[in-house]
């Protein structure tokens, strides 16, 4: 799970965006590469990573003294500046797509390299933030990640219709899919009908119900306390631990999937599934490895 609420996000965005640009005149003659490489790797862009309030709510000046005097002394390394806009947009490109994957700082300045950066400056700057992030995902970070690729239904563990049980808000089910579409209402009653059903006959049910006036909102959300429940079991907990660091993505051909799968039929291929379930796994994934650490 994101270690920080969403309503955080614009404000970490935006005050990376500033540190980066700050130090060139709160840090007269810094190597600006090196800075920001060190900074992606120290302990208080970590505590930003975990959630620290404090980390979070420290405006962006007093981030960098902190970092500057904590861990380097009030000595930096001299060097070059790196040129224009370069750093405040790398600053906000990094705090967004770390939010939108759920990678910490320290693994993401090794698979998006500041030499990466100074790549696709020119061609992708003046795009907006989430078609940028989403070209960087699919160029860079697609090309330097492995990738985990699961078939949804009955037989991978991974997926929704996998007898697995869970529980959500009190109530055990024998299947994710049943909580998932038990989740659609507020009524504790209808909740219960779907316990002991089958994946097949909760999305049949599902479509029957009477959504709650929350639910695109909250049903990623949802999804997340669902798989956290279903993952305690060791055995799953183990085979989702084994996928590494790996991007996890539901191939969803046929059946056409592209919210929470990716699908890659002649109908579908010149599209990019959103593949919301691959990204909650990974959540799962990080947030059992920060609590077991």
């Amino acid at each position: 799970m994101h270690p920080y609420d969403n309503m955080y996000v614009a404000q970490v965005a935006r005050n990376q965006y500033d540190l980066f640009i700050y130090i060139r005149d709160e840090l007269p003659g810094v190597d600006e590469k090196w800075f920001i490489q060190a900074f992606m790797k120290s302990h208080v862009r970590a505590m930003i990573d975990e959630g620290n309030p404090k980390y979070l709510n420290m405006p962006a000046r007093e981030q960098m003294l902190r970092f500057i005097e904590d861990e380097y002394g009030n000595e930096y390394q001299k060097g070059e500046e790196w040129g224009g806009f370069m750093p405040g947009w790398t600053g906000k490109i990094y705090s967004l797509y770390q939010w939108e994957y759920n990678i910490s700082s320290k693994e993401l300045i090794e698979v998006l390299t500041l030499d990466d950066i100074e790549r696709i400056f020119p061609a992708l700057h003046q795009m907006g933030w989430d078609a940028a992030i989403d070209k960087i995902h699919e160029v860079v970070l697609g090309n330097n990640r492995e990738t985990y690729i699961f078939s949804g239904g009955i037989k991978h563990p991974f997926s929704n219709y996998h007898p697995s049980k869970c529980e959500y808000e009190g109530l055990q089910y024998e299947n994710g899919e049943a909580a998932f579409q038990s989740a659609k209402t507020l009524n504790k009653e209808e909740r219960r009908k779907f316990q002991t059903v089958n994946p097949s006959a909760a999305k049949r049910m599902g479509r029957q119900l009477e959504l709650r006036p929350n639910w695109e909102e909250v049903k990623y959300n949802v999804m997340l306390d669902i798989l956290l429940s279903k993952f305690q079991e060791p055995s799953l907990k183990q085979m989702l631990l084994d996928t590494g660091s790996k991007i996890i993505v539901e191939d969803t051909t046929g059946w056409h999937d592209n919210e929470w799968g990716d699908c890659s039929c002649e109908k579908c291929k010149s599209q990019q599934g959103k593949n919301l379930l691959g990204k909650a796994l990974v959540e799962i994934r990080t947030k059992i490895l920060r609590d077991t650490a």
